[in-house]
């Protein structure tokens, strides 16, 4: 049966593969399904309307592949799709819908806050952080008091996506909560709301036992911060910890910088790196200092650079697999 899908495919024959899909057993239609995806967005119509189809299994097939096709075309199918008898069309409606980006489907995701099943309701949760609407705040807010720290984690991630500062009391609060990963996406939300009002709750998180969120917190005061945050950040500067140091004193360069002040962001020289540093001889000319302060400069500035590109934050939500599932037959 491979041989005849690759045929089909290599001859753009979209519609025997169709043909053949209702016909093959669960493992075929697997395949066929996933060779569909290579026709793109031709392929979203054929397999939208598969979705009336009485088996759950291919359902599921069926949005998880138009969410990788990730086309605008294929949403109201997928909105369509959450309202599914199976869990586990709903849950990958919900990412597709994420992915591709449609502010249409607040509504829908936001109708999964009442899912019983967690899976479901943080990968919603997500897919409403995604599409950075501030239409699904109200929805939101409430799965910040939620007993499951994943849901928590994901609503804050969620509405530092969106960054509207009608959530920011709310953020605050979550800066509080008991799981650290929770503390840690509020951290990081804090600086995408953007709101100077945060600057208290960040300069506590600055003591956090987390060191991600200590980082967050010195990154996101760089954001948000005022002169109130300038001596905080100049102890984080001492932060046992060297990214949570590298950010706190790019935070100072950032702040000192708009305050028209030059900042002092080196940290106190550390035992080790002072023994070592008493053994080379000193610089034989002001030259060599010089360049030693620009690459140290550089340095700065390159983590600055990063910090502001860095990649989203969050728990990773893993699909569960339908009991039974075939699973993509390698080589």
């Amino acid at each position: 049966m491979r041989e005849e899908i690759e045929q089909m495919v290599q001859t753009g024959d979209m519609d025997g593969l169709i043909g053949n899909l209702l016909s093959a057993d669960r493992y075929a239609a697997l395949e066929i399904v996933e060779a569909l995806e290579s026709f793109g967005e031709k392929a979203v119509k054929p397999l939208s309307g598969l979705l009336n189809q009485p088996s759950a299994g291919l359902r599921e097939d069926v949005v998880r592949v138009l969410g990788k096709i990730r086309s605008p075309q294929a949403v109201d199918a997928l909105i369509e799709a959450l309202a599914d008898e199976d869990k586990y069309v709903r849950e990958n409606a919900a990412r597709a819908l994420g992915g591709i980006g449609d502010s249409k489907a607040v509504p829908g995701l936001a109708g999964l806050m009442n899912e019983e099943e967690s899976n479901i309701r943080e990968t919603a949760i997500r897919a409403l952080g995604e599409l950075g609407d501030s239409r699904a705040v109200a929805s939101l807010l409430p799965a910040l008091d939620d007993q499951n720290a994943h849901i928590r984690e994901a609503a804050v991630n969620a509405l530092g996506l969106i960054g509207d500062r009608a959530a920011l009391e709310a953020v605050q609060k979550a800066c509080e909560d008991r799981d650290s990963l929770v503390r840690e996406s509020s951290a990081r939300a804090l600086g995408r709301i953007g709101d100077p009002a945060a600057c208290e709750a960040l300069i506590n998180l600055l003591k956090d036992g987390n060191t991600y969120t200590r980082m967050y917190a010195a990154r996101s005061l760089g954001i948000v911060g005022s002169e109130s945050a300038l001596a905080s950040l100049q102890q984080a500067v001492e932060d046992p910890e060297e990214r949570v140091r590298k950010e706190a004193a790019a935070a100072l360069e950032r702040l000192s910088s708009a305050a028209g002040r030059p900042a002092a962001t080196e940290p106190k020289t550390e035992p080790t790196v002072r023994k070592k540093a008493a053994a080379k001889p000193a610089p034989a000319s002001g030259k060599k200092k010089t360049a030693a302060a620009v690459k140290a400069k550089k340095k700065v500035s390159e983590t600055a650079a990063k910090a502001a590109t860095g990649k989203k934050t969050g728990r990773k939500v893993t699909a569960k697999t339908r009991p039974g599932a075939p699973k993509k037959n390698v080589g």
